[in-house]
């Protein structure tokens, strides 16, 4: 999704975080799974 979509997306999700990777493709989690996982589990863990 383009990143002004997802930052409108966010905005409008109580609670949501958006998390933008450089050099990444559409499946974050596998083309940067260390950095997904970090995001994730800072979500989860707040």
């Amino acid at each position: 999704m383009p990143l002004g979509a997802a930052e409108t997306l966010a905005a409008l999700i109580p609670g949501a975080r958006l998390a933008a990777f450089a050099d990444c493709a559409h499946a974050p989690f596998m083309s940067r799974p260390d950095d997904f996982l970090a995001a994730a589990r800072d979500f989860l863990n707040d």
